[in-house]
Protein backbone atom coordinates (compact mmCIF):
# COMPACT_ATOMS: atom_id res chain seq x y z
CA UNK A 1 0.00 0.00 0.00
CA UNK A 2 1.10 3.61 -0.19
CA UNK A 3 1.13 6.11 2.74
CA UNK A 4 0.85 10.04 2.22
CA UNK A 5 1.83 11.58 5.26
CA UNK A 6 0.80 15.23 5.23
CA UNK A 7 0.68 17.09 9.23
CA UNK A 8 3.22 15.43 11.27
CA UNK A 9 5.55 13.97 8.96
CA UNK A 10 8.46 16.35 10.37
CA UNK A 11 7.33 15.10 13.48
CA UNK A 12 8.53 12.12 13.06
CA UNK A 13 10.82 12.03 10.27
CA UNK A 14 12.60 15.08 10.65
CA UNK A 15 12.97 18.72 8.80
CA UNK A 16 13.66 16.75 5.69
CA UNK A 17 9.89 15.50 5.53
CA UNK A 18 8.20 19.07 6.37
CA UNK A 19 6.47 18.56 2.87
CA UNK A 20 5.35 15.44 3.56
CA UNK A 21 6.60 11.46 3.37
CA UNK A 22 5.38 8.82 1.13
CA UNK A 23 5.80 5.52 2.46
CA UNK A 24 5.46 2.50 -0.09
CA UNK A 25 4.79 -0.48 2.23
CA UNK A 26 5.81 -3.76 0.95
CA UNK A 27 3.16 -7.09 1.49
CA UNK A 28 5.14 -9.64 3.60
CA UNK A 29 4.82 -12.74 4.89
CA UNK A 30 2.66 -16.09 3.43
CA UNK A 31 -0.14 -14.95 1.20
CA UNK A 32 -2.17 -17.33 -1.22
CA UNK A 33 -0.42 -16.63 -5.22
CA UNK A 34 -2.87 -13.83 -7.03
CA UNK A 35 -2.49 -12.69 -10.57
CA UNK A 36 -4.62 -9.85 -12.53
CA UNK A 37 -5.09 -9.69 -16.57
CA UNK A 38 -5.97 -6.30 -18.18
CA UNK A 39 -6.85 -4.74 -21.51
CA UNK A 40 -8.25 -2.61 -23.56
CA UNK A 41 -8.28 -0.53 -26.92
CA UNK A 42 -9.49 2.81 -28.21
CA UNK A 43 -12.60 2.97 -30.21
CA UNK A 44 -13.00 6.00 -31.75
CA UNK A 45 -15.42 7.81 -34.63
CA UNK A 46 -12.83 9.54 -36.62
CA UNK A 47 -9.45 7.37 -36.27
CA UNK A 48 -8.83 3.88 -36.82
CA UNK A 49 -8.90 1.79 -33.36
CA UNK A 50 -5.30 1.53 -31.46
CA UNK A 51 -4.16 1.76 -28.01
CA UNK A 52 -4.25 -1.62 -27.40
CA UNK A 53 -2.83 -2.89 -24.09
CA UNK A 54 -2.36 -5.83 -21.38
CA UNK A 55 -1.65 -5.01 -18.16
CA UNK A 56 -0.49 -9.17 -16.35
CA UNK A 57 0.45 -8.96 -12.65
CA UNK A 58 0.68 -11.25 -9.83
CA UNK A 59 2.31 -12.41 -6.64
CA UNK A 60 3.15 -14.92 -4.05
CA UNK A 61 4.18 -15.31 -1.09
CA UNK A 62 5.61 -18.41 -0.07
CA UNK A 63 6.67 -19.61 3.43
CA UNK A 64 10.13 -20.88 4.24
CA UNK A 65 10.64 -22.31 7.38
CA UNK A 66 10.12 -19.27 10.60
CA UNK A 67 11.34 -17.02 6.92
CA UNK A 68 8.69 -15.75 4.40
CA UNK A 69 9.33 -14.44 0.73
CA UNK A 70 7.06 -12.41 -1.18
CA UNK A 71 7.12 -12.40 -4.78
CA UNK A 72 5.85 -9.98 -7.77
CA UNK A 73 6.16 -9.25 -11.28
CA UNK A 74 4.04 -7.20 -13.70
CA UNK A 75 4.08 -6.68 -17.46
CA UNK A 76 2.88 -3.97 -19.75
CA UNK A 77 2.61 -4.10 -23.36
CA UNK A 78 1.31 -0.52 -24.65
CA UNK A 79 0.40 0.32 -28.54
CA UNK A 80 0.61 3.79 -29.53
CA UNK A 81 -2.38 6.06 -30.31
CA UNK A 82 -2.35 8.90 -32.65
CA UNK A 83 -5.00 11.46 -32.72
CA UNK A 84 -2.90 13.54 -36.00
CA UNK A 85 -4.97 14.52 -39.15
CA UNK A 86 -4.03 14.60 -42.46
CA UNK A 87 -0.70 17.19 -43.70
CA UNK A 88 -1.98 19.27 -46.13
CA UNK A 89 1.64 20.85 -46.61
CA UNK A 90 3.02 17.71 -47.51
CA UNK A 91 4.10 17.76 -51.33
CA UNK A 92 6.42 15.28 -51.35
CA UNK A 93 6.73 13.06 -53.84
CA UNK A 94 4.66 14.71 -56.93
CA UNK A 95 5.25 18.40 -55.72
CA UNK A 96 1.62 18.04 -55.29
CA UNK A 97 -0.68 18.59 -51.40
CA UNK A 98 -3.41 16.12 -50.45
CA UNK A 99 -7.00 18.01 -50.69
CA UNK A 100 -8.20 17.80 -46.65
CA UNK A 101 -11.18 18.49 -45.23
CA UNK A 102 -12.30 20.22 -42.52
CA UNK A 103 -12.53 16.94 -40.79
CA UNK A 104 -9.00 16.36 -40.89
CA UNK A 105 -9.45 13.66 -43.32
CA UNK A 106 -7.95 13.23 -47.11
CA UNK A 107 -10.61 14.30 -49.90
CA UNK A 108 -8.71 14.33 -53.14
CA UNK A 109 -4.78 11.95 -52.95
CA UNK A 110 -2.80 13.20 -54.83
CA UNK A 111 0.74 12.42 -53.68
CA UNK A 112 2.12 8.74 -52.16
CA UNK A 113 2.68 9.87 -48.47
CA UNK A 114 0.81 8.16 -46.41
CA UNK A 115 -1.76 10.38 -44.04
CA UNK A 116 -1.30 10.79 -41.50
CA UNK A 117 1.90 11.60 -42.15
CA UNK A 118 2.93 12.57 -38.41
CA UNK A 119 2.17 11.50 -34.84
CA UNK A 120 0.30 13.35 -32.07
CA UNK A 121 -0.48 10.23 -29.32
CA UNK A 122 0.89 7.89 -26.89
CA UNK A 123 3.76 6.01 -28.03
CA UNK A 124 4.63 2.16 -27.91
CA UNK A 125 5.71 0.95 -24.57
CA UNK A 126 6.72 -2.57 -23.02
CA UNK A 127 7.55 -2.68 -19.21
CA UNK A 128 8.99 -5.63 -16.96
CA UNK A 129 9.07 -4.54 -13.46
CA UNK A 130 9.90 -7.53 -10.72
CA UNK A 131 10.21 -7.10 -7.04
CA UNK A 132 11.19 -9.89 -3.73
CA UNK A 133 10.65 -8.87 -0.08
CA UNK A 134 12.05 -11.32 2.26
CA UNK A 135 12.16 -11.22 6.26
CA UNK A 136 13.74 -13.60 9.11
CA UNK A 137 12.68 -13.69 12.62
CA UNK A 138 15.47 -13.98 15.25
CA UNK A 139 13.22 -14.42 18.25
CA UNK A 140 10.90 -11.89 19.53
CA UNK A 141 13.54 -9.12 19.81
CA UNK A 142 14.43 -8.95 16.29
CA UNK A 143 14.72 -9.87 12.80
CA UNK A 144 16.39 -9.88 9.65
CA UNK A 145 14.97 -8.06 6.12
CA UNK A 146 15.57 -7.88 2.45
CA UNK A 147 14.05 -6.54 -0.63
CA UNK A 148 14.66 -5.63 -3.67
CA UNK A 149 13.36 -5.26 -7.45
CA UNK A 150 14.30 -4.90 -11.25
CA UNK A 151 12.55 -2.96 -14.15
CA UNK A 152 13.38 -2.43 -17.31
CA UNK A 153 10.94 -0.06 -19.74
CA UNK A 154 11.56 0.44 -23.19
CA UNK A 155 9.48 2.88 -25.29
CA UNK A 156 9.06 4.39 -28.53
CA UNK A 157 8.07 8.34 -29.66
CA UNK A 158 8.39 10.16 -32.96
CA UNK A 159 9.80 13.95 -33.84
CA UNK A 160 8.90 16.22 -36.10
CA UNK A 161 8.00 15.14 -39.42
CA UNK A 162 11.44 15.69 -42.10
CA UNK A 163 9.29 16.46 -45.69
CA UNK A 164 11.16 15.46 -48.76
CA UNK A 165 12.51 18.37 -50.02
CA UNK A 166 13.63 19.76 -45.91
CA UNK A 167 17.33 20.63 -45.82
CA UNK A 168 17.60 17.76 -42.75
CA UNK A 169 17.08 15.06 -45.54
CA UNK A 170 18.59 13.01 -48.37
CA UNK A 171 15.88 12.38 -50.68
CA UNK A 172 18.54 9.41 -52.22
CA UNK A 173 17.77 7.56 -48.93
CA UNK A 174 13.83 9.01 -48.30
CA UNK A 175 12.20 9.69 -51.11
CA UNK A 176 8.94 11.00 -49.04
CA UNK A 177 10.66 12.09 -46.57
CA UNK A 178 10.65 10.43 -42.90
CA UNK A 179 9.65 10.66 -39.33
CA UNK A 180 12.20 10.03 -37.07
CA UNK A 181 11.63 7.93 -34.20
CA UNK A 182 13.02 8.31 -30.34
CA UNK A 183 13.36 4.79 -28.47
CA UNK A 184 14.56 5.18 -24.44
CA UNK A 185 15.68 2.28 -22.75
CA UNK A 186 15.10 2.62 -19.18
CA UNK A 187 16.79 -0.12 -16.52
CA UNK A 188 16.47 -0.05 -12.79
CA UNK A 189 17.33 -2.28 -9.83
CA UNK A 190 18.14 -1.95 -5.81
CA UNK A 191 18.39 -4.41 -3.06
CA UNK A 192 18.31 -3.32 0.49
CA UNK A 193 18.75 -5.45 3.70
CA UNK A 194 19.61 -5.30 7.46
CA UNK A 195 18.26 -6.21 10.80
CA UNK A 196 16.36 -4.38 13.21
CA UNK A 197 14.93 -5.03 16.71
CA UNK A 198 14.83 -4.38 20.35
CA UNK A 199 17.15 -4.43 23.21
CA UNK A 200 17.08 -2.93 26.29
CA UNK A 201 14.20 -1.41 25.54
CA UNK A 202 15.69 0.94 22.58
CA UNK A 203 14.46 0.50 18.75
CA UNK A 204 18.09 -0.43 16.90
CA UNK A 205 18.11 -1.37 13.11
CA UNK A 206 21.56 -1.40 10.65
CA UNK A 207 21.19 -1.88 7.34
CA UNK A 208 22.54 -0.88 3.75
CA UNK A 209 20.77 -0.23 0.29
CA UNK A 210 22.58 -0.18 -3.09
CA UNK A 211 20.45 1.36 -6.14
CA UNK A 212 21.04 1.68 -10.09
CA UNK A 213 19.29 3.15 -13.00
CA UNK A 214 20.59 3.45 -16.56
CA UNK A 215 19.39 5.31 -19.27
CA UNK A 216 19.86 4.98 -22.88
CA UNK A 217 18.62 6.71 -26.16
CA UNK A 218 18.48 5.40 -29.17
CA UNK A 219 17.44 6.72 -32.75
CA UNK A 220 15.88 5.06 -35.49
CA UNK A 221 14.76 6.00 -39.21
CA UNK A 222 16.28 8.71 -39.01
CA UNK A 223 19.69 10.05 -40.67
CA UNK A 224 22.60 12.71 -40.07
CA UNK A 225 22.50 14.96 -42.76
CA UNK A 226 25.92 16.37 -43.13
CA UNK A 227 26.92 12.52 -43.83
CA UNK A 228 25.39 12.78 -47.10
CA UNK A 229 23.77 9.87 -49.22
CA UNK A 230 25.74 6.69 -50.07
CA UNK A 231 28.01 7.14 -52.33
CA UNK A 232 29.67 4.30 -54.46
CA UNK A 233 32.91 3.65 -52.87
CA UNK A 234 35.79 3.91 -55.76
CA UNK A 235 38.53 2.44 -53.70
CA UNK A 236 36.83 -0.39 -53.31
CA UNK A 237 35.87 -2.66 -56.83
CA UNK A 238 33.17 -5.09 -57.57
CA UNK A 239 34.29 -8.68 -58.47
CA UNK A 240 35.22 -6.93 -62.65
CA UNK A 241 38.16 -5.42 -61.16
CA UNK A 242 37.09 -2.27 -62.51
CA UNK A 243 36.92 0.83 -59.64
CA UNK A 244 33.57 3.33 -60.72
CA UNK A 245 30.91 1.51 -62.35
CA UNK A 246 27.60 -0.28 -61.46
CA UNK A 247 28.64 -3.26 -59.63
CA UNK A 248 31.49 -1.64 -57.02
CA UNK A 249 30.22 -1.91 -53.42
CA UNK A 250 28.06 0.59 -51.82
CA UNK A 251 28.44 2.57 -48.24
CA UNK A 252 25.21 1.77 -46.43
CA UNK A 253 23.33 4.48 -45.24
CA UNK A 254 22.99 4.72 -41.65
CA UNK A 255 19.49 5.55 -40.45
CA UNK A 256 20.00 4.29 -36.53
CA UNK A 257 22.14 6.30 -34.30
CA UNK A 258 22.96 5.41 -30.57
CA UNK A 259 22.84 8.72 -29.08
CA UNK A 260 24.19 8.37 -25.79
CA UNK A 261 22.99 7.04 -22.19
CA UNK A 262 23.56 7.78 -18.19
CA UNK A 263 23.95 5.81 -15.49
CA UNK A 264 23.80 6.20 -11.66
CA UNK A 265 24.58 3.98 -8.88
CA UNK A 266 24.20 5.00 -5.19
CA UNK A 267 25.00 3.33 -1.78
CA UNK A 268 23.60 4.01 1.20
CA UNK A 269 24.60 2.50 4.78
CA UNK A 270 22.89 3.77 8.03
CA UNK A 271 22.54 2.53 11.16
CA UNK A 272 20.03 3.91 14.01
CA UNK A 273 18.70 4.18 17.16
Amino acid sequence: RVEVLRDGAAAQYGSDAIAGVVNLVLRRGRFAPFATVTGGEYFTADYPRDGRSVNVNGGWGVGLGQASLALAAEYLDREPTNRAWADSSDVSGTGLNDHVGPDGRVVIKRNRVPQPNHHWGDGFEKDLLTMASGNLPLGAHGELYAFGGYSHRLGNGEGYRRYADDGRNWRQIYPLGFLPEFRPIVTDYSMAGGWKGVANGWNLGAGASFGHNGFRYDLRNTLNASLGPSLVNPTAPGPDGIPGNSDDPGIPNQTSFFAGELHRDEFVADANA
